[in-house]
């Protein structure tokens, strides 16, 4: 009986790396056509906002409501008050998020 040779986890990692290009090629296709059509359905409402497609039933293609906002024009507020500004406006450091890159092999 033959010895069954267990893979490492190199192996593996190297088998999910290509199926996922894989599935990805695959996708890609799918996911521009998918758009093609977002952009024609939209092209073909027009002005109209509501239409009624038999076979399907109704679409809307309209808008949200503007809403009103609040904005600080912070470089005027630091002019006007610096002391303030300084006070409380405070500089940070957002910790970066960890990326999966996967480049391959240079040539």
């Amino acid at each position: 009986m033959a010895k069954k040779k267990l893979e490492t986890r190199e192996d593996r990692m190297l088998d999910a790396i290509r199926e996922y290009e894989e599935v990805s090629a695959e996708l890609k296709p799918l996911a521009d056509k998918k758009d093609a059509l977002w952009t024609e359905l939209k092209e073909l409402m027009g002005a109209s906002e509501e239409k009624i497609v038999p076979g399907f039933g109704k679409v809307t293609y309209g808008y949200d409501k503007d809403k009103p906002i609040r904005e600080i024009d912070w470089d005027v507020f630091k002019e006007e008050q610096p002391k303030i500004y300084k006070k409380y406006v405070v500089e940070d450091t957002k910790k970066g998020s960890r990326r999966l890159i996967l480049k391959g092999m240079e040539e």
